[in-house]
């Protein structure tokens, strides 16, 4: 347990329920998390490292159908405060229209089945034998519901006892996008919508302006006309702007569409000091791969999603909150260069500098009322 100062980091523990709080995924859950091979460097939040009290925590949610779930302790996540569709929601939604397209190839398979057998019995064919043909549907229906049923279960999150611990390297960003498109209204929703003060004022109609605006948007040359006069594309609105010196105001605006999905980049240099160290950093590294990437169903049909991230800063033993939080995320990007300017390696064939790049997509979309909650 945490020791007397609440300390969430003791020599191979978290304070789990401080830690599921500020990760916003699991409450009221206490079990411990191992996460000593996962820190770099090994003094980061340890008292006697003051400079070392900013650092991040990377915490790991594994999907509950993954084949590598029982290799770890774990708690099943089942609420969060994200604005995002519920997973579950929309598995037996699936799993429903999955069980409905079971029933209707088992009506097929029965429909067949009468139709075979009107084939052979073609004349007078006993009710009893038809009956077959609707017992082979029911049978067919309710077969490929139920296999429907089990194949399209609804999944499951859970938090692994796994934590990746890192010292703060760079400064943190971050960027806020939204996103808007220009588009013209059109004169006809300039004169109806205002937004000059002569139109306000009256004093477009006193100007005959509005009539002629109107007259151009509704002025079209008979067809007849045309082809009369070998014209094909004969344009009132060019024309008249030619001959006033005028052109149709298009009422442009930008007119709102969506918003931009966050992304986050971290730098890291690793400078192991010793070979335990360096095994530290190659733990690192392969918890971050291994779960960046799906894996393949019982029968290699599917893939299973990879594992999601959330990232949160600490300083002193606690969330930053001066700091920007970050929703859920999946790791989109990794890169590893082993090595500096000059290979070397320690005896036990482990770099001496190794750099790792990773970019997090953040699976939600953020608005006034995230914002307000400190993302």
């Amino acid at each position: 347990m945490p020791d007397a100062k609440n300390n969430i980091f003791s020599a191979n523990q978290l304070n789990a329920t401080k830690l599921n709080s500020a990760g916003g995924q699991i409450r009221g859950v206490q079990f411990k998390y191992n996460v000593k091979k996962h820190i770099y460097p090994e003094k980061t939040a340890s008292e006697a490292a003051p400079d070392m009290q900013h650092y991040m925590a990377f915490f790991i949610n594994v999907r509950g159908k993954s084949k590598y779930k029982s290799n770890y302790r774990s708690v099943e996540i089942t609420a969060t405060d994200e604005q995002r569709l519920d997973a579950r929601k929309v598995g037996t939604a699936a799993n429903t229209i999955a069980t409905i397209g079971g029933a209707a190839i088992g009506a097929k398979v029965g429909a067949s089945a009468t139709s075979k057998l009107t084939g052979l019995f073609a004349k007078n064919v006993p009710s009893s034998v038809r009956a077959l043909g609707t017992i082979a549907g029911a049978i067919g229906g309710g077969t490929a519901a139920a296999t429907a049923a089990n194949y399209f279960e609804p999944d499951k999150t859970f938090r692994i006892d796994t934590c990746i611990t890192l010292a703060v390297q760079e400064r943190p960003s971050v960027t806020y996008g939204v996103n808007y498109q220009q588009q013209d209204m059109g004169t006809l929703s300039g004169f109806l919508a205002g937004g000059t003060s002569a139109v306000d004022s009256g004093a477009l109609d006193a100007t005959g302006e509005g009539m002629r605006a109107l007259l151009l948007n509704f002025a079209q040359v008979p067809a007849g006309v045309t082809n009369a006069i070998g014209a094909t594309d004969l344009d009132i609105k060019t024309m008249a702007g030619l001959g006033t010196g005028t052109a149709m105001n298009p009422f442009r605006e930008q007119v709102f569409k969506n918003v931009d999905t966050r992304t986050f980049d971290f730098s890291y240099k690793f400078l192991p000091r010793t070979p335990n160290e360096s095994e530290n950093v190659w733990r690192i590294i392969d918890e971050f791969k291994f779960h960046m990437h799906p894996e393949l169903s019982t029968g290699g049909l599917f893939y299973i999603y990879p594992s999601q991230f959330n990232i949160v800063y600490y300083f002193n033993d606690a969330p930053n909150p001066t700091l920007f939080k970050i929703s859920t995320c999946v790791l989109q990007n990794m890169t590893v260069d082993y090595g500096g300017q000059q290979w070397s390696s320690f005896a036990n064939g482990y770099p001496t500098e190794i750099n790792m790049k990773l970019r997090f997509v953040e699976l939600e979309v953020l608005t006034k009322e995230r914002i307000d909650k400190g993302y």
